[in-house]
């Protein structure tokens, strides 16, 4: 949890976006306490409210109007995400990542898989949570794409009450590197 914290702090810095750090969940401060026999601490925001999955479950189908507001806060937090120097990608979007605070503002959480964009254009490795991986980061191969391939689904699930891809059984031969 604390690369996790390092991150999005370091994307912090970087970010002159406003628009899309509102949608961020910030770190304010983490180091090490050596008074505290140098035990990691993080100061982080604290967002009061709840999740985009809690959300889904207590509307069953999210109105349109509303599903697209977040969309599009969630497609903003995205875009000063991959217009960085060096893009970073999340590759864990997924209702449970998504806060949504008494503000009714979304934030994104949980960097712990992210990952800035290599110079060959992709991130190698399977990472996330499967059911809202794109095809590409199945192959190990997450692009900014990626992302916006999970937005989609996000999107779907809040509007029709189900994930699209329910009713399938992963196949059991794939590549196992780190699922949630």
């Amino acid at each position: 949890i604390f690369a996790d914290a390092f991150m999005l702090a370091h994307v912090m810095d970087e970010m002159t976006d406003t628009e899309a750090r509102r949608h961020l969940v910030h770190v304010y401060d983490l180091g090490i306490a050596p008074e505290a026999d140098k035990r990691g601490y993080m100061v982080m925001e604290y967002v009061q409210g709840t999740t985009l999955a809690a959300q889904f479950a207590s509307y069953q189908r999210v109105p349109v109007p509303l599903m697209l507001k977040w969309a599009r806060q969630l497609c903003t937090a995205l875009q000063g995400l991959h217009a960085l120097p060096q893009p970073v990608l999340h590759r864990d979007l997924k209702p449970d990542n998504v806060l949504l605070g008494v503000d009714r503002q979304v934030r994104i959480v949980d960097f712990g898989l992210a990952a800035r964009l290599l110079q060959q254009g992709h991130v190698a490795g399977i990472t996330g949570t499967l059911a809202y991986m794109s095809p590409e980061t199945i192959l190990g191969l997450s692009t900014p794409a990626s992302d916006v391939y999970s937005i989609g689904l996000i999107l779907y699930q809040g509007l029709t009450g189900q994930h699209p891809f329910a009713h399938l059984i992963p196949p059991t031969s794939m590549p196992t590197e780190q699922y949630s």
